[in-house]
């Protein structure tokens, strides 16, 4: 027998019975607050949150990311903000630097040193927030460089912790 030209009859879907929620709809913001609280380790929230309902992992990150979370790595941020005046004053004292150095009157070098830490956190972070944390120093491996205007590059690796001591032989290297 032929079908009738025109649309198919929409069918109704069946309902299938769903698995009850592990977590109530009433308790989300408060698991939401408590990732908030730990965003580094949701196991910690898993084992805050199963005295009062059982929950896994991996339904806590279902979570997050229905509201917009993402798991990114967690940035680095200075303690204080540098002050502008003062800044200012260094740019300033720089120039005059450089210009001497244009003369020939001296030689400027840049030095810098700074801590390898080999930790990259990442952590739960809600939708347009960033979590910031202080930077920490490694007193495993320091790296001091002295860098001049030429594009000349001198690199010293010390372990341990950079002591004056350390710091006025590599100058010492460094302008030989």
């Amino acid at each position: 027998m032929a079908r009738p030209l025109g649309p198919r009859p929409l069918r109704r879907p069946r309902r299938r019975p769903a698995r009850p929620r592990s977590i109530p709809v009433e308790q989300e913001p408060s698991v939401l607050k408590q990732g908030e609280a730990d965003p580094r380790s949701l196991k910690a929230v898993v084992a805050r949150l199963e005295a009062h309902f059982s929950v896994s992992l991996e339904t806590i990150k279902r979570l997050l990311k229905r509201q917009g979370y993402k798991w990114r790595r967690v940035r680095g941020s200075l303690k204080s903000k540098p002050d502008e005046a003062a800044f200012r004053k260094a740019q300033a004292e720089l120039d005059i630097l450089k210009a001497r150095q244009d003369r020939g009157e001296m030689e400027l070098y840049y030095v810098d040193a700074f801590s390898l830490t080999p930790v990259v956190p990442y952590a739960w972070q809600a939708p347009g927030q960033r979590i910031e944390l202080d930077s920490a120093r490694s007193p495993r491996i320091n790296v001091l460089g002295f860098l001049q205007r030429s594009e000349f590059f001198d690199p010293f690796v010390v372990q341990g912790s950079l002591w004056s001591e350390t710091v006025v032989g590599c100058m010492d290297v460094c302008a030989a």
